[in-house]
């Protein structure tokens, strides 16, 4: 593997990098890897992949940073990435997204991920301690087109604080592969939750669900339901 890092100056720790296969050729993307030391750090590499071009992006905002400025900021390299259409992020954020309503700028940065037809792979907790759970780390991905097959998790394991997150993404979908659907029997929904959830829904732009297939179309509106839910209830 290659690794290609950007690293603090200020402090001996920290930073941000991108390990890449040897075989695999990658350029960086300068024009969108930023480096703020206590604010927030990215890198961003182009590659190609299976005749896709593929960006890669690792971005790190740390707690004490602005968060309204970071979320302006976040907006911005959406605005830039606008044309690629096979876009990877692995992100630290400091946001954690089970207080989504509780947090305008959490929630900012949520509708921000949505409003691109962004998918987020990750839905459980990735920190945990003995008083809290929080979702602050997470996997993005905007490419969800008929062959595409996404499997993520996380690895439990104590190395630090934080739980590794996992993300395969594979082009080309197995014959006869099944997608497994968690069926939940039974919710307690408030009418003031449900009137939320209404809300919330009517905030995503859906169309670029018309564009591919029917699992895979399922799997996005569940994955972005099974977010909203989580928040909200």
């Amino acid at each position: 593997y290659n690794c290609i890092c950007r690293n603090r100056i200020l402090k001996s720790r920290g930073g941000v990098a991108i390990y890449i296969s040897s075989n695999i050729s990658c350029k960086i993307r300068e024009e969108l890897s930023t480096f703020s030391e206590r604010e927030y750090e990215s890198l961003f590499i182009e590659t190609n992949i299976q005749g896709n071009k593929v960006t890669l992006g690792e971005i790190y905002r740390t707690p004490a940073s602005n968060a309204k400025k970071y979320v302006e900021y976040f907006e911005n390299t959406l605005e830039k990435l606008k044309n690629d259409t096979f876009l990877i992020l692995g992100t630290d954020q400091n946001f954690d997204l089970f207080k989504v309503d509780n947090h305008p700028q959490t929630s900012s940065l949520l509708n921000i991920f949505l409003a691109s037809s962004f998918l987020l792979c990750i839905s459980k907790p990735t920190r945990i301690t003995d008083h809290l759970q929080t979702l602050i780390d997470n996997i993005y991905t905007n490419n969800i087109q008929q062959d595409t097959v996404i499997r993520s998790g996380l690895l439990l394991e104590d190395t630090s604080d934080h739980l590794p997150t996992l993300c395969s993404i594979s082009t080309k979908r197995p014959p006869h592969e099944k997608l497994k659907t968690k069926i939940i029997e039974r919710r307690n929904i408030k009418p003031q939750s449900l009137r939320l959830i209404n809300e919330r829904m009517q905030q995503i732009n859906w169309d670029y669900l018309r564009n591919i297939d029917i699992e895979h179309a399922w799997q996005s509106f569940n994955d972005t339901l099974k977010i909203i839910l989580m928040t909200l209830l």
